[in-house]
């Protein structure tokens, strides 16, 4: 049996360097732009999404930030940040597919199929 502590201790491995509060920023500031866009493209209507509850995937963008602040990334410097910020969109845009984008268009004519 798989103690749950272990499969933790895994996935969220001891941080290689001293995580530093300012770390989250890049976080933070994706996640501010990413609900920008998605709010725009809901509030314009653009875009609809069949499958909203799919935008839960985003969670895995913690986990990604975690291992890159936590110095297992693999890279140093602008090199490291430039990956990060690559990964999270690439979560981004699957969450977006995820939730089954459906374009929007509204039109004031009638039309007639038969």
């Amino acid at each position: 049996m798989i103690r749950l502590r272990s499969v933790i201790d895994r996935l969220f491995p001891p941080p290689r360097r001293q995580l530093r509060w300012w770390s989250a920023w890049s976080l933070l500031v994706f996640l501010a732009l990413y609900a920008g866009v998605v709010g725009w493209l809901l509030i314009s209507r653009t875009i609809a999404f069949s499958a909203p509850w799919s935008f839960g995937w985003m969670v895995v963008a913690l986990w990604a930030w975690w291992l890159w602040a936590a110095g297992w990334g693999g890279m140093r410097g602008v090199r490291s940040l430039l990956a990060l910020w690559v990964r999270l969109s690439l979560i981004g845009l699957l969450a977006m597919v995820l939730a089954q984008p459906r374009a929007v268009r509204s039109s004031d004519t009638l039309s007639l199929v038969y």
